[in-house]
């Protein structure tokens, strides 16, 4: 699990939450706040674009579920498929 770029720009709009998975399978992408408050989460299905077999890039643009753009700062990425959890950090600046 990786993000990049890392830290990504405000500016530059953009990060892509890269992962690798086994088989095709469900996945949920959620990024957190320093304060542990949910910013953004997306849901991927099984076989379909963030849920194939290989190396799957999820973009998140850089603004929260009601699409304001976030502050700067450390966000924690966490990527659930099934049993399995992966945590990243993501850094934003301006």
């Amino acid at each position: 699990l990786s993000a990049y770029p890392n830290p990504a720009s405000i500016s530059g709009g953009a990060a892509k939450v890269h992962y690798l998975l086994l088989g095709d399978s469900d996945v949920k992408i959620q990024l957190f706040d320093c304060n542990g408050d949910l910013v953004w989460e997306k849901s991927c299905v099984s076989g379909g674009a963030g849920g194939k077999r290989g190396v799957n890039d999820v973009l998140w643009n850089l603004r929260n579920g009601s699409g304001r753009a976030v502050e700067t700062g450390v966000y924690t990425c966490v990527v659930k498929s099934g049993s399995v959890k992966k945590t990243s950090r993501i850094g934003i600046k301006k």
